[in-house]
Formats: C-alpha cells, sequence, structure tokens
C-alpha cells in the first residue's frame, strides 16, 4: 500500500513537471516558386520546432502506358502521370538560435504526350518539365535563401523564408 502512494506521488510531481515545461517553439516557413520570373506557387505554414511539413498539390493523368497481350489481341496498359508540387521542408531552430532548414521539393508538369501505334493499340508517352532539389541551409530568423537553376534554358527559383515565432 505504502508502494502504491510513493508511486502515485512520483506520478503526480512528473505530470506536474510535464505540464510546466515550455511548449514547442514554433517556426513560420513560407515558400515561393517561380518560373522565369513569374510566381507558379507560393504556399506558407507555421509548425513546430523540427517537425517536417509536408506540401502537396498534385493531380493524377490517366494515360495509354503500353500495349498487353490479352489472347490473340493486344490491348491498352492504363498509366498515372502525378503533376504538380510535392514538398517537404523540416526547419530547426540550432543552438545558435539560427534555422537549420532541410528541404525536398519535387514539381512536375505535363507538356504534351507523344503517340506512336503499337498494332493496334495508340500508346503515349508523357513530356514533362521538371525542377527538383534538396538539401539543407543555416539561416538567421527572418532571413531567405533562394535556391536557383536554369534547366533546359529556363530559370527556377525556390525562396526559403523561415522566421522564430
Amino acid at each position: 500500500m505504502k508502494l502504491k502512494a510513493i508511486l502515485f506521488a512520483l506520478l503526480a510531481a512528473v505530470a506536474t513537471v510535464t505540464q510546466a515545461a515550455p511548449a514547442s517553439e514554433m517556426i513560420s516557413v513560407s515558400t515561393e516558386f517561380i518560373r522565369d520570373g513569374k510566381t507558379l506557387k507560393k504556399f506558407e505554414f507555421l509548425g513546430q520546432n523540427g517537425a517536417p511539413q509536408p506540401y502537396q498539390e498534385l493531380t493524377q493523368i490517366g494515360y495509354v502506358e503500353s500495349a498487353v497481350k490479352n489472347g490473340k489481341k493486344w490491348g491498352p496498359k492504363p498509366g498515372t502521370f502525378v503533376e504538380g508540387i510535392n514538398a517537404v521542408i523540416t526547419p530547426r531552430v540550432s543552438s545558435g538560435g539560427e534555422i537549420l532548414v532541410n528541404y525536398f521539393f519535387d514539381y512536375q508538369k505535363l507538356i504534351r504526350f507523344d503517340k506512336e501505334m503499337f498494332g493496334d493499340v495508340e500508346v503515349q508517352r508523357p513530356i514533362s518539365e521538371v525542377f527538383n532539389r534538396s538539401g539543407k541551409f543555416i539561416i538567421p530568423s527572418g532571413e531567405s535563401r533562394e535556391i536557383s537553376a536554369v534547366v533546359r534554358g529556363v530559370k527556377w527559383q525556390l525562396i526559403i523564408t523561415a522566421v522564430r515565432q
């Protein structure tokens, strides 16, 4: 009985200390994605220190990926092309108070389908433009980092800003 009382007192003390602990720090992150000087997408979030923040804006487009033999005839085999933005950004406050940003960003847009005949089946091949980057960097709170590249004559910019709240 005495052991139960000690255990209960210990659990109550731990619960009190846990409730008194400060909440996790919040970080506001904004992202701007630019193609040849034109903003394609802006998004922002307020997340906990160290918590991955996913962002997805995706569309699935069906097409005829290939031809498969079904008995003596060839038939279409469906495929799916995924278009849009898929990103994960993880901000973390460093011991020095700066923000370490770990990011993954993937963009894909369908330009057209090239077509060719395979027997009686018209097979499609997606032609797309792609920009994908991942990495990490450290910035002072409130500042931005620009990740840019020129791919096939197109200038891409990804601007990430992080602010401690």
